[in-house]
């Protein structure tokens, strides 16, 4: 009405990541990747850097979140949100075992207490960009023996990103629509926007030009979590 002002609140999906290179460094290896993956508390990591007020979610929040729905992996089957702080990594009540497994899996990749894995997380700046995500990172990865130290390349980072020549950062983006051909064209596909990390799997660009295509959207789902449990095996 005239002379009055109305306030609407709306979802979004502001995703906060820490983003890992396939292409440059010590995490090219899987083995690697996995283990900070395991590493890293993202109980804690919300609480101490979101307030709390973060929602889990694999790269698909808020009305997208239907893609996840009904997702089996690692004997977890996800029919909310809360369901994610089920899976390996995720829940603070196992984080321990988690860490003891990312330790043994760093040592199947040749790192051990006397010849630590050492990598840089490079950022813009430490200002309110990033929030403290960082130092949080770096606690994190500390606790299972990696030694990561904070690398600040201001206006340069942008142009890491894009040819890959990085080996950690913490990135926030948002994901506009939410359909799978915006988060994985864009983020995993090779030529992707902002396909940071420089993943590479021809079968999964097979699957993503095969949903893309499918009409039916259970059918087309089915693909989408196909493609979703191929990316957090890598």
């Amino acid at each position: 009405k005239q002379g009055k002002m109305f306030w609407s609140v709306e979802t979004h999906n502001w995703i906060q990541s820490s983003l890992m290179s396939y292409v440059d460094g010590p995490t090219k290896d899987p083995l690697v990747r996995k283990a900070i993956d395991l590493a890293l508390d993202r109980k804690a990591f919300n609480e101490t850097t979101q307030f709390g007020q973060a929602v889990p979610r694999l790269m698909f929040g808020g009305p997208s979140f239907k893609w996840l729905v009904d997702l089996q992996y690692a004997g977890v089957t996800i029919k909310t949100p809360d369901d994610l702080w089920k899976l390996p990594g995720w829940n603070p009540a196992t984080k321990e075992q988690d860490r003891q497994k990312a330790r043994e899996l760093l040592a199947q990749a040749g790192y051990t207490a006397s010849t630590p894995l050492k990598l840089k997380v490079q950022v813009q700046s430490l200002g309110v960009g990033d929030g403290g995500r960082s130092e949080f990172l770096v606690a994190d990865l500390k606790k299972v023996g990696i030694e990561a130290t904070i690398d600040i390349v201001g206006e340069v980072a942008d142009q890491l990103l894009t040819q890959h020549k990085f080996q950690l950062s913490q990135q926030s983006f948002l994901i506009v629509t939410g359909d799978p051909d915006e988060v994985f064209g864009g983020y995993f596909m090779e030529g992707g926007s902002r396909a940071w990390a420089g993943y590479k799997n021809a079968e999964f660009d097979a699957l993503f030009a095969k949903q893309s295509a499918e009409p039916d959207f259970d059918k087309r789902k089915a693909i989408v979590q196909q493609m979703i449990k191929m990316l957090m095996d890598e």
